[in-house]
């Protein structure tokens, strides 16, 4: 299986001789949010009906995605 959408951002975005992000902070971060809205939305976990986000997640083992799912 390949890599997520948010891990080929985060492998991009790693300066190759120094091994740290190489793009502005908050540039980074606000772009790792998009990778990880479109890996949620590639695997149906939520839609937009009604001009309304709709939610599914579900405990699939990833922490982060897990705390999501807690949270809804």
């Amino acid at each position: 299986m390949g890599n997520s959408i948010a891990e080929q951002f985060v492998i991009l975005s790693l300066n190759p001789e120094k091994g740290r992000v190489s793009i502005d902070n908050i540039h980074f971060r606000y772009s790792l949010t998009g990778a990880l809205l479109m890996d949620y939305l590639e695997r149906e976990e939520f839609k937009v009906e009604n001009k309304r986000v709709v939610w599914s997640f579900t405990m699939t083992g990833d922490a982060i995605h897990d705390m999501l799912a807690e949270l809804q």
